[in-house]
């Protein structure tokens, strides 16, 4: 028996349903480990383009969570995307990882487009 109105429904949060993002978070734990399993056997450069590559699995998800992606995290994963599909033997790692590096603390300082208090929650 109702007496007037029902109390609203919170909205749903944006972004995929939380199965999708332990998913994915699920299956980056497992790309961290086998990839230092595998450095464990493997020549040193290939822990530069692993982290790399673990950067970029992770804006992807930061991408997939949703809530409209620093564009400036898009231009980083973007960029990561490039070399990790070009030939290793091409990339210029510390130039690459420089120019991400400071892109990814520039919208940690600044807070990018997610909230007030920026990513790390101060402010």
């Amino acid at each position: 028996m109702s007496h007037g109105t029902e109390p609203p429904v919170p909205p749903v949060p944006p972004g995929p349903p939380a199965s999708a993002a332990a998913e994915g978070l699920t299956l980056l734990a497992a790309f961290l480990l086998s990839s230092a399993r595998g450095l464990l056997n493997e020549p040193p450069g290939y822990g530069v383009a692993r982290c790399a590559d673990g950067a970029r699995r992770t804006l992807e998800l930061l991408d997939l969570c949703g809530g409209g992606p620093d564009p400036r995290l898009v231009r980083v994963r973007e960029r990561l995307e490039e070399t990790m599909c070009g030939p290793m033997s091409a990339a210029d790692f510390p130039a690459l990882l420089d120019r991400a590096l400071d892109e990814v603390v520039s919208v940690i300082e600044e807070g990018g487009d997610r909230e007030p208090g920026g990513l790390t929650g101060a402010g």
